[in-house]
């Protein structure tokens, strides 16, 4: 999917027409690039990409041969993955429906721990989701309101779980980090094929805050 062919997010429009810290750019669960592209384009040669489902990573490697980006990419799991010492000058956290809050949570705070002082973080949540819904089976429990402990038949998400969040909850845990300056919240309201050839209702908050020094 190629550039241009996403709705427009002030938030990230925003981002590209900063000064941001020297430092890498972490895309996680980059999926069909909504974020990794513009980002790859503006800061090239600065942008990691990591995604575990394998189509996407698939979709995402033809994209750099087809258009040169200059981005670095891997088919791992972001919860997993270490962040640099040095620190990082954008994250990217477009996966948080695959996880339980918990760990939506967990991973949040590491993140916002790895960032540099004026350094960005990016963050959609799923706030309505059919997928969520159809995807939930028998051996699957609620761990708390709109947090799912699943068995994932993919065989690839680790069996993270699923999530929905309402907007204040969001935006109430971005808030809450030490020195976050909101810079864009917004809903994208989208209907998706899943793949199951039934079209399904899916709502996502984007929310961007910034890092100021402390």
């Amino acid at each position: 999917m190629r550039m241009g062919a996403f709705p427009d997010d002030p938030g990230l429009n925003a981002v590209l027409a900063m000064v941001i810290p020297d430092g890498p750019i972490f895309d996680f669960g980059f999926g069909a690039g909504q974020h990794l592209w513009p980002l790859a384009e503006r800061f090239p040669g600065r942008v990691v990409g990591l995604d575990i489902h394998p189509s996407w990573f698939e979709e995402a490697s033809l994209e750099v041969l087809l258009y040169k980006h200059d981005v670095r990419l891997l088919a791992e799991d972001a919860l997993q993955f270490p962040l640099p010492e040095e620190g990082s000058a954008i994250i990217v956290i477009g996966m948080t429906v695959y996880l339980t809050k918990d760990r939506v949570r967990s991973f949040v705070a590491r993140a916002w721990q790895g960032l540099l002082p004026g350094g960005i973080l990016m963050v959609s949540f799923a706030t309505y989701d059919d997928f969520v819904l159809y995807a939930l089976g028998p051996r699957d429990y609620p761990l708390e309101r709109g947090s799912y402990q699943v068995n994932c038949p993919c065989g690839f998400c680790g069996n993270y779980g699923l999530s929905v969040w309402d907007e204040e909850e969001a935006l109430e845990l971005l808030l809450a980090l030490s020195g976050a300056r909101l810079i864009d919240s917004h809903r994208q309201e989208t209907v998706q094929d899943l793949g199951e050839g039934i079209p399904r209702d899916r709502s996502f908050l984007y929310t961007t805050v910034q890092k100021t020094a402390v």
